[in-house]
């Protein structure tokens, strides 16, 4: 028996990882994210190209320029609804609602939310689950007003087009008559009318 019967099939060597030297042993960070974003680079630009030639378009110059970051989310926006949030739970309380100081700090923290590119969203008609979120529920005796929002327990917030925190709402249902004899007697007398 040779020995390739015994062992298997002889494994080509592995390749040695590129642009890394085998000697060195730590490597700073800065290195490490400039070597790292120079191969993704390289791989999307690689991508691209396999992709353009594949769908038979020419390829293009590989794009040199960076591509602008995106904006972050204001820092000071979350604190803001946050506030908002705890002025409308004091709007139950008399003597806060009775006051015109908390209606002034409401104005001005929307205000203050809107410089900073933040809009609250207060729709009315029907419910967008992307936009809204169904906290409760409500019959709708006439059946038009299916699945359209009856009213809004707190607003959402968008960030340009970005949802910062869904609008939370109260949606309408599809009326049912309840099961038992009684009660159907009296929805059928309901119809009747």
């Amino acid at each position: 028996m040779t020995h390739e019967q015994t062992t298997g099939p002889a494994r080509p060597p592995a390749p040695p990882l590129p642009d890394r030297p085998p000697t060195v042993a730590y490597e700073s960070l800065a290195g490490l994210s400039a070597r790292c974003a120079a191969w993704l680079s390289a791989e999307r630009d690689r991508i691209e190209g396999e992709l353009r030639a594949a769908y038979g378009k020419p390829p293009t110059a590989a794009v040199t320029e960076p591509r602008p970051a995106p904006d972050p989310v204001p820092p000071a926006a979350a604190p803001l609804i946050e506030l908002l949030d705890r002025l409308a739970g004091l709007a139950g309380d008399p003597p806060a609602a009775a006051g015109p100081v908390l209606d002034r700090v409401r104005r001005g923290v929307v205000a203050a939310l809107a410089a900073s590119g933040v809009t609250p969203v207060e729709d009315t008609g029907p419910v967008d689950p992307a936009r809204h979120h169904v906290v409760a529920t409500r019959d709708d005796p006439s059946g038009l007003l299916s699945d359209r929002i009856a009213e809004t327990v707190r607003p959402g917030y968008l960030w340009r087009d970005v949802l910062l925190r869904p609008q939370e709402v109260v949606s309408y249902v599809p009326y049912e008559c309840p099961r038992h004899p009684q009660a159907e007697a009296e929805c059928g007398r309901q119809d009747a009318r």
